[in-house]
Parts: C-alpha cells; structure tokens; sequence
C-alpha cells in the first residue's frame, strides 16, 4: 500500500470514529431514517389508495393500473436527495471548521500529512457515513422489491442516483467547511449553495434562452432523473465527476494554502 493512500485512510478512520461518537451524527442519521421511513409509507398509502379507486371503477375507459414505480419508487428516491441535502451539511459543517476552532488544524502544518491526503480522508470518512444513511433508506423499496414485480435494476439505477447526489452534496459541504472555523456558518452557506444548485433548473425561465439550457443541466434533478427512471447516460456521470473532482481540487487548494501561511 501507498504512503498516501495509507495516510489517507488513517485519517479517513480516524475521521470517521470521531464521527460515531457524536450526537449530531447519531441525530443526523436517526432523524433522516425517521423520515425517509414516514414519507416511504405515505407514498405507499397514496399508492394503494389510487389502487382501490382504479379497482372501484365500473368501467376502466382505457385507464390504466397506477404504477408502482410511478406512485412510489420514483417520488421516494426523489424525496431521499431532497432530505440529503438538508442532512449532510450537518455532518460536513464540523470537518474542517471544528479543526480549526479547537486549533488543531495548526499542528497540520508541521504534520507529515500532504493536503491531499488529509482532504481525502476525511473525505472518504462523511462518504462512508452518508452511504449508510442511505443504505437504511433503500431498506423500503427492497423490501417491497421482495413482494412485487419491481424491476431490480430500476432499483439500482435510481438507487445509484441517490449515491451520486450524496457525493456531491458531501463535497459542496467539505469545501464550505474549509473557508471558515465556525460550524453553523459552514452548515449554512452548504446549505445555500446546495439549495440554489437543486433550484438552479427553476431559474431557466427569468434567465436569456442562450443561459437556460445551462441553469436546467446543473441541477442535480435535472441528471438524476434519467437515473431514477432506469437510465444511465454519460452526461450524468460526467456531470457528478466534475464537481466531484473540482470539489476536491478547491478543497485541496484551500487547506495547502492555509497550511502554508
């Protein structure tokens, strides 16, 4: 194994135990879980509501049977990247900030640890915790996967589409976390960039019709819709990894010059 790749991953470990044993995190995961469960079985309500009204019609005129990937899997793995975005920058807010407020992150400067694997490592550590968030979510669909005729890889497409949009709330919230020591202002401006970038599709109406192709392919709603309704195309990987990779460039950038001064 690497040295960086090493160093990395002891910081990822040591990232991510510190993260276990807080609260936030605790409350974080719990609280998001809560709800992805609420609103699964709410959709699910909605879903066999509509179904017992289909099967009530004397005559079906050409209507057709409510789908359940319709009704429930696609508006749920919707409402997962709407939560993720409000939750991760709670997890992320503290990464770097609370370093610095604690001034640890000055003992970085005399440490052995390039910027780039420490970035990484921590990088990796909220990754980690964010996909357990999620795994505990998918645990719905699965089960009802068990007892329908869902199609797996609808599953997996929109599952892997929730997955992307955690890497790329987790960074906006790492780089946020590396311009300032405070928590909550690190939180926030994640918070606000993340919103106006799921929004950003909205705003393609009051922009110049040369700008709004631009608005509608940089919200992350935009890209994963194909993924949820089964399709994966190149654009939406290349969209992800871009900000993904600037994301970890910029953080990179901020903590070696900060390291520096």
């Amino acid at each position: 194994m690497s040295i960086p790749l090493k160093h990395s991953l002891s910081v990822a470990r040591r990232e991510l135990l510190s993260m276990i044993v807080s609260p936030v995190a605790y409350g974080v995961v719990a609280g998001f879980l809560l709800l992805t469960g609420y609103f699964f079985f709410n959709l699910l309500g909605t879903y066999n509501l509509k179904l017992a009204q289909y099967a009530a019609l004397p005559v079906k005129d050409g209507s057709t049977v409510p789908s359940l990937q319709e009704w429930v899997i696609e508006p749920y793995f919707q409402i997962l990247i709407f939560l993720l975005l409000f939750a991760l920058p709670f997890l992320t807010m503290r990464i770097f900030a609370e370093e610095k407020r604690q001034g640890t992150f000055d003992l970085l400067s005399v440490s052995p640890l390039s910027s780039t694997s420490l970035v990484l490592g921590k990088y990796v550590a909220v990754v980690l915790l964010s996909f357990v968030m999620c795994c505990g979510s998918f645990t719905f669909p699965v089960f009802l996967w068990f007892h329908s005729s869902l199609e797996i890889s609808l599953l997996l497409s929109g599952s892997l589409g929730v997955l992307f949009s955690a890497l790329l709330f987790c960074v906006i919230g790492i780089v946020f976390s590396t311009l300032t020591d405070r928590q909550v202002l690190a939180g926030g401006a994640s918070l606000c960039f993340s919103l106006m970038l799921y929004f950003s599709h909205s705003f393609s109406d009051s922009v110049s019709t040369t700008l709004a192709p631009l608005f509608v392919r940089l919200s992350p709603v935009t890209q994963t819709e194909d993924l949820i309704r089964g399709a994966l195309s190149l654009s939406n990987l290349v969209y992800f990894a871009s900000f993904i990779l600037f994301g970890l460039f910029a953080c990179i950038s901020f903590v070696s010059f900060q390291r520096e001064r």
